[in-house]
């Protein structure tokens, strides 16, 4: 499990280097906003697909490409999510997220219209990373806590609060366990 840096080439930089080392099954944990009702601070979004506005994944895959990540990870996180928040009312969700480079550029227009496709969530680095998985051939996935709230002209952001404190305990722990068991299956 890695807390990368932020940003896509910086993030892109850190988990070729993973690859490099070694690792093949790898979850990133990371902060994202939230651009949907419903979905918000300390929640916690599983990104199933992307929207690149980012320019680091085009060094790897064409544009017409649809970053996902790996399948069996996101359906493990799942379920240790949902076993490690029973009685903590969590709000766990999956969907697509909208990675772009440029900070505060995340229009009114661009919300309301990735809102429309089924974009939960709004990040920097979480395309370019599922993308170089892709590319290189390692399992990766992403579990972001939604730090802040993007409706239409208002933005409520809460970073260092208590409930994304909690959220990000279970999160840790949550990756730390998939892929314990993971590895435990390998040997």
């Amino acid at each position: 499990a890695a807390t990368l840096n932020i940003g896509a080439p910086a993030s892109a930089l850190t988990l070729e280097l993973l690859v490099a080392s070694g690792a093949s099954k790898i979850i990133v944990i990371g902060a994202a906003g939230s651009i949907v009702s419903g979905v918000g601070i300390g929640d916690i979004l599983i990104p199933t697909w992307g929207i690149r506005e980012e320019g680091t994944s085009y060094h790897y895959m064409p544009p017409d490409y649809i970053p996902r990540p790996d399948k069996e990870l996101v359906v493990l996180l799942k379920m240790e999510l949902d076993r490690l928040s029973e009685g903590n009312k969590l709000n766990v969700v999956e969907g697509g997220v909208w990675s772009i480079d440029a900070v505060f550029r995340e229009t009114v227009d661009k919300i309301r219209a990735y809102r429309e496709r089924g974009v939960v969530g709004v990040d920097m680095e979480t395309t370019a990373l599922m993308t170089i998985a892709h590319y290189r051939g390692v399992r990766l996935a992403s579990i972001l806590i939604i730090s802040d709230e993007l409706r239409d002209e208002s933005w409520t952001y809460s970073w260092g609060s208590e409930r994304i404190l909690h959220s990000e305990r279970i999160v840790a722990r949550a990756s730390l366990e998939v892929l314990s068991k993971i590895a435990r299956r390998c040997i």
